[in-house]
């Protein structure tokens, strides 16, 4: 099979990338899909829309726009770019194509002399968790509660909080990340004495537990549950317990100097690693 990953141009094309959207996010109707005449405005005015063709089949997409950093005035902030949506066909998802895209608008933004991005993402969305950290070398220490509200789709039946990652695209960070490897996995850091705060209990779904934070730690380990998706249709009571047991743990970390650096993934439980 062969992939293209390149602008989207072309009228119709727009219009395929709202069907996209809406497939991927699992939407019955419209109302949190961007429209057409907006991803063109986007596109003639500085901001990004590529498309991933799959043998001459649009199949994903990915889109920003140029942005501020700090409160988003011009007195103090500095241009980013906001990546504000990423989307594969449910039937191609496990194709890498997302991790391409990525790929993609990285090098159109570095040759536009941009070197920072941003994005939102649900921390318990563990499998974007391992694409935006693990893979991509994102970092997080910014966490919002209930940023959108009420949301229909995949996201349904949580309260909408929020990572917002920092890609800095040219750092040794990301730029080691990015050939697929990284030093972290849960064994090498559990054998370097790096303690879980959180071991969950109980099954077959895994039940917060009380944190401890020890002193002194420079790496630390949160768990959090491998499919929330899943733990939403199965135990929505629970689900929402690690949302809120997760925020607090989020929020008093973050204070505290620590930002997430990676996510390490299992079919039977995922880990953030926390660095201060």
């Amino acid at each position: 099979m062969k992939l293209d990953i390149h602008l989207v141009e072309e009228p119709a094309d727009y219009w395929a990338v709202e069907e996209i959207s809406k497939a991927a996010w699992g939407l019955d109707e419209y109302r949190e899909v961007i429209p057409a005449h907006l991803m063109i405005t986007f596109q003639q005015n500085g901001g990004l829309l590529l498309g991933a063709w799959l043998d001459g089949k649009l199949v994903g997409f990915s889109i920003g726009f140029i942005g501020l950093t700090g409160d988003g005035t011009a007195t103090n902030g500095r241009v980013k770019f906001c990546s504000e949506q990423l989307g594969v066909l449910p039937e191609y998802q496990s194709y890498n194509i997302g991790y391409r895209l990525k790929l993609a608008q990285r090098e159109h933004l570095l040759a536009r002399g941009i070197n920072h991005a941003t994005w939102t993402y649900d921390p318990l969305e563990t499998k974007n968790g391992k694409l935006n950290l693990h893979k991509l070398g994102a970092v997080c220490n910014t966490y919002y509660i209930n940023l959108y509200g009420t949301a229909a789709g995949i996201n349904a039946g949580l309260p909408t909080d929020r990572f917002q990652v920092d890609w800095w695209l040219d750092s040794q960070h990301v730029t080691s990340r990015l050939p697929g490897t990284t030093p972290n996995t849960l064994d090498n850091l559990r054998d370097a004495g790096v303690p879980i705060i959180n071991p969950a209990q109980g099954v077959p779904h895994p039940h917060p537990a009380g944190a401890i934070i020890p002193p002194g730690h420079t790496h630390l380990l949160m768990q959090v549950p491998a499919s929330i998706r899943a733990l939403k249709r199965e135990d929505p009571e629970l689900a929402l317990a690690w949302r809120l047991h997760t925020r607090e743990l989020f929020i008093s970390l973050f204070a505290q100097g620590y930002k997430a650096t990676d996510l390490l993934y299992t079919p039977e439980a995922c880990y953030y690693l926390l660095e201060r």
